[in-house]
């Protein structure tokens, strides 16, 4: 993210999403936002008076339609440095270690299983538990 860069921020006026555009305005980058209710698009407004009032728009109307025109998704003079993938893919670093807390209940013996085929190699399983049924053990 550099100066002047557009950035969409879909948001429900969370933290995360406050978070997210004050680090924008924070870089000099032009916020466009989404919001679901006439309430939230006031308080962005608000809290926000560096955000155009056209660069606010309503997911439950025609508004959000109309501001497409504004994100910027290609510039023909300045080509993409690397290609994006079509599919999102998550690849773990073989050298960190993987944290799961819960891990020995089901849902953390299948997360462990899923990180371990994309290439996770240090897995600690903390549970308070431990392992709580046959089922959890053979998934």
């Amino acid at each position: 993210m550099k100066k002047r860069d557009e950035v969409l921020i879909h948001l429900d006026t969370g933290g995360v999403g406050q978070a997210a555009i004050h680090l924008a305005l924070y870089e000099g980058c032009e916020v466009i936002t989404i919001v679901g209710t006439l309430k939230k698009r006031q308080f962005i407004r608000k809290t926000f008076p560096l955000i155009l009032n056209d660069h606010i728009g309503n997911s439950r109307d025609t508004s959000f339609e109309q501001m497409i025109f504004l994100i910027k998704i290609h510039d023909e003079h300045e080509p993409w440095g690397l290609p994006i993938l079509a599919y999102p893919q998550f690849f773990c670093e073989f050298h960190q270690s993987y944290i799961i807390l819960g891990g020995l209940g089901g849902f953390g013996l299948k997360l462990a299983d899923w990180l371990i085929l994309r290439g996770a190699k240090n897995l600690l399983l903390i549970s308070g538990i431990g392992l709580r049924n046959v089922i959890s053990v053979q998934g």
